[in-house]
């Protein structure tokens, strides 16, 4: 319990008052939601056992189907309206569910006698059997004062039902497993309250992706033909509904005066026009990122506007009448439907000029876009203001965005997640967030530069997807700006490990790169970022011809010399065009012939795509098996210690052999104790495939210095994955392996393998071992930490089962379990 819990319970049980051995009734759970079975359960429990001096609702922690905890315990707060006061509603610690809680609380006070309530429904076998798996540490005679008492009641109700009727928005089913009170309409809200502000942020996040992914095409078109007159267009995707992207720039000496560049948007129901006015001998370099800026703002202005044609936004811009042609700009600038997408854009601008939003529109009106005089700028700006206060209070007027905050890493964290969906995208760990503001970064990152990371990161979802779950561990690069993340899979989670900004960053790890923007040859293949969706060879001299309306017609263009004389990135291009061009002509087809015809000459290339992509894998991986040789592997890996490690390390070169000094700064936490001050590091025979780790002691970001050889390492994490689905093991243990113990290794009964509770750690002694015997040590050793998370690892400080009966307890359940999940994952390989 924590302190602030302890207190309230020694208040209202009187303990400064009384010597007398008090009876503490405790109720737990997850209660997501609290159904009227839940309640009836406290009541009865409080009208069959009316000695008790405290009842206390324990809600465990974490959310089910978007309902909180916090949640949970203003529904108890509420059903608390008609309990007693001895009712106390307690939020159970985020690393302790319920049980473990209950476990605790009665082992920190022996004098007191606490009766564990557990709900039965009438007839319910499962709730029969989860009374007996759940008391199953009572039997081992630890808990003297914890009594398990049975309240059966003959409610059905569901909490799995009630969280599917809150899902379906069936609010009269919903309210079927609510106790019969006044306040179900406030419960109602308070569960449906934040779909409003899931729908505000999966929105934004939307018109931000279509927005960078716009304005990244519209600049490359541009720098490749700077000086050119351009007129053209392409396709876009806004809330699922197709648009037309129509653009133009227009390269002139006169009539910008001393502006070098000016960027105009329109928007109609199904459109929206960009056109970039430039001055080819005013514009250089240094003032790309802010045409990048304005780019961005116009985008999205007009985004909003098209939004707006199609009634997604609540006003109608084109239905007043009005000609804005000829409209004043003060009038201009406070129509209904024209404050919200300059608002919008000037947020974008602000953000990526990282100025101010009050910036941002100073800077709009001391332009010579508008013409103002000094009274209708302040009715503007009022006008404004008032829209923000009502439609985005919590947006900052002031507030400069310099360095990374934890809510734009929150808000990336969510772009990541949607752009990789159903990979679970961390980015919240320490190191990883310290590194976003690191000077070694140079030019430093910014909040901009990360959102096309991630949309250009989705682009390769497939691969990023298949790698991860292949090797574990996986760096995304971004070759345009020099951004790298490497990425290590725990279940269904992608965690990144750090980030930096690195030229041609070294790692022995398998890389997703991201190739930026639109070839100046044709390639066959959609760029990254570009609104286009289909792409033809645009280079006359390596074209290959194609026909692909039959499977046969795709079989003799590849069967073709023109095709076969093709270097493997060619070839790869070219089928991918098949491929892009088939799958369109599939999902355009209505006829059932054509789409049956189209369909065996999909499944076809699909196939051949398949091929082509593990071909450029042996050939990526046979690349970086030839740099690594001789005393180029000395460099690479010296590159990348330089790269991950604590700026606190000292690495250098000497000969063969890489050396790391600063331990005495003692990073991590005792790291000073396994290792010499000036360890010299062996580099022969490493595996390019194998994620290093410190020596004996794993680092936050999974990143280190000793090799580690053994065959067993890639097993850890697909057995881990696999029994964490039948046990809790989060947060995953680290693990720290023993390798040079001769005296261990010689002694018969000599160590294997043991866990440290108090830094959730697993030791493996592994000189000498078959890898087999190896993992299952760590299965059972597994077991121990999941009973370490349970509150189930308590017994004497003996390690003899001959003295201890609960040490024996726990020791068959590690042996049954572990050996028993141990052997089902290994089948599960060797059938599979």
């Amino acid at each position: 319990m924590n302190p602030l819990a302890q207190e309230l319970v020694k208040e209202i049980l009187g303990e400064n008052t009384s010597s007398q051995k008090k009876i503490v009734g405790m109720f737990g759970g997850g209660f997501k939601p609290p159904t009227s079975g839940h309640l009836e359960v406290v009541k009865k429990a409080l009208q069959e056992n009316p000695e008790m001096d405290a009842l206390i609702i324990l809600v465990g922690s974490g959310t089910r189907d978007s309902i909180s905890q916090e949640e949970s315990l203003a529904i108890w707060n509420i059903y608390k309206k008609s309990l007693p006061s001895k009712v106390v509603v307690m939020a159970s610690p985020a690393n302790k569910p319920p049980i473990g809680a209950i476990y605790s609380y009665a082992k920190k006070n022996p004098n007191k006698e606490i009766y564990w309530f557990i709900g039965e429904r009438e007839g319910n076998k499962d709730d029969f059997y989860d009374f007996t798996k759940r008391t199953r540490a009572l039997r081992s005679g630890n808990y003297t004062n914890i009594q398990s008492k049975k309240i059966t009641t003959a409610d059905s109700v569901s909490g799995t039902k009630a969280r599917k009727a809150l899902l379906a928005q069936n609010k009269e089913e919903f309210s079927q497993y609510l106790p019969n009170i006044p306040e179900i309409d406030e419960i109602w809200n308070l569960l449906t309250a934040k779909e409003k502000d899931e729908v505000e942020l999966n929105e934004r996040i939307v018109y931000d992706v279509e927005t960078r992914m716009q304005t990244r095409f519209l600049m490359k078109q541009f720098l490749k033909t700077i000086g050119t007159k351009v007129e053209d267009s392409t396709e876009g995707s806004l809330v699922g509904s197709e648009y037309e992207l129509v653009y133009g720039f227009y390269p002139m000496k006169k009539g910008l005066g001393f502006m070098p560049f000016k960027v105009e948007g329109s928007a109609g129901p199904q459109d929206i026009a960009i056109e970039i006015k430039y001055n080819p001998e005013l514009l250089d370099k240094k003032l790309y990122s802010e045409l990048s800026a304005e780019l961005r703002n116009s985008v999205r202005h007009e985004l909003e506007h098209l939004a707006q044609y199609r009634a997604e936004k609540g006003v109608r811009p084109g239905e007043d009448g009005i000609d804005q042609d000829t409209l004043p700009d003060v009038e201009y600038l406070t129509l209904d439907y024209e404050i919200p997408g300059h608002i919008q854009g000037l947020k974008t601008k602000a953000k990526a000029k990282k100025i101010s939003l009050q910036q941002a529109i100073d800077d709009l009106f001391n332009s010579f876009e508008y013409d103002l005089d000094p009274e209708e700028e302040d009715f503007v700006r009022e006008t404004w203001m008032g829209w923000l206060e009502k439609n985005m209070p919590g947006v900052s007027l002031t507030k400069i965005k310099e360095d990374f905050d934890q809510q734009d890493v929150e808000d990336l964290d969510n772009l990541a997640d949607r752009e990789l969906n159903p990979i679970d995208v961390v980015l919240t760990g320490r190191h990883f967030f310290d590194r976003l503001n690191d000077p070694r970064n140079t030019p430093e990152i910014d909040y901009l530069e990360l959102e096309d990371f991630f949309t250009k990161l989705g682009d390769n979802r497939d691969e990023f997807i298949d790698f991860l779950n292949k090797y574990k561990s996986v760096v995304a690069t971004d070759t345009e700006t020099n951004i790298n993340i490497p990425f290590m899979k725990i279940a269904n989670k992608a965690i990144a490990k750090t980030i930096m900004r690195k030229r041609n960053f070294q790692t022995p790890n398998v890389k997703v790169e991201l190739e930026e923007a639109d070839p100046k040859k044709g390639t066959g293949k959609k760029p990254k970022g570009s609104g286009r969706r289909l792409y033809t060879d645009e280079d006359p001299k390596d074209t290959v011809g194609i026909k692909f309306s039959t499977r046969q017609d795709i079989v003799d263009t590849l069967n073709k010399t023109s095709f076969k004389n093709k270097p493997h990135a060619r070839q790869s291009q070219v089928i991918n065009l098949i491929h892009q061009r088939v799958r369109a002509a599939y999902g355009r087809s209505k006829k059932p012939e054509v789409k049956k015809r189209l369909k065996s000459a999909l499944d076809y290339i699909t196939k051949r795509k398949e091929a082509s992509k593990a071909k450029t894998q042996r050939l990526k991986k046979q690349k970086t098996n030839e740099v690594l040789e001789g005393k180029k592997r000395i460099d690479y890996y010296l590159n990348y210690y330089t790269n991950v490690s604590p700026t606190i390390f000292d690495i250098s070169k000497e000969k063969d052999s890489i050396k790391i000094k600063g331990f005495e700064n003692s990073y991590p936490k005792g790291f000073d104790d396994v290792a010499d001050i000036n360890q010299v590091l062996p580099t022969k025979d490493l595996d390019e495939n194998v994620t290093p780790n410190h020596h004996q002691k794993p680092t936050p970001f999974n990143s280190g210095y000793k090799e580690l050889e053994e065959e067993f390492k890639p097993y850890l994490n697909p057995l881990t994955d696999y029994m964490a689905q039948e046990l809790n093991l989060s947060p995953y243990p680290s693990i720290e392996y023993i390798e040079d113990d001769k005296e261990n290794k010689a002694n018969i009964f000599g160590k294997t393998a043991y866990y440290m509770p108090s830094e959730q750690k697993i030791v493996l002694f592994t000189l000498g071992r078959h890898p087999k015997d190896i993992l299952r040590s760590y299965a059972h050793e597994l077991v121990h930490h999941h009973q370490n998370l349970s509150d189930t690892l308590n017994h004497s400080n003996t390690t003899n089962t001959n003295e201890d009966g609960a040490l024996e307890d726990i020791e068959r359940e590690a042996y049954e379990t572990g050996n028993i999940l141990f052997r089902k994952w290994e089948d599960s390989l060797k059938n599979d």
